[in-house]
């Protein structure tokens, strides 16, 4: 949060900016796809984006970090 300030933890492995209009989620220790803790486990290799949410991954195949974000 020091890079991007105005941010606020909303989960163990989640941070949100504008009111929640934005998320940075984590993935869980020991998994390779990020989701926030209440969220199912999806298949490898597809994504886990919101309806009407724009979602980046930091890796091929949905790995990694993932920023959403709405408008």
């Amino acid at each position: 949060m020091a890079v991007a300030p105005g941010g606020k933890q909303i989960g163990v492995n989640q941070i949100a900016w504008r009111g929640g209009k934005a998320v940075m989620t984590f993935p869980l220790p020991g998994e390779k796809k990020a989701r926030a803790v209440n969220e199912p486990l999806g298949a490898l290799g597809t994504a886990n984006c919101s309806y009407l949410w724009t979602c980046l991954y930091e890796h091929s195949n949905f790995d990694g970090r993932r920023l959403t974000w709405s408008d």
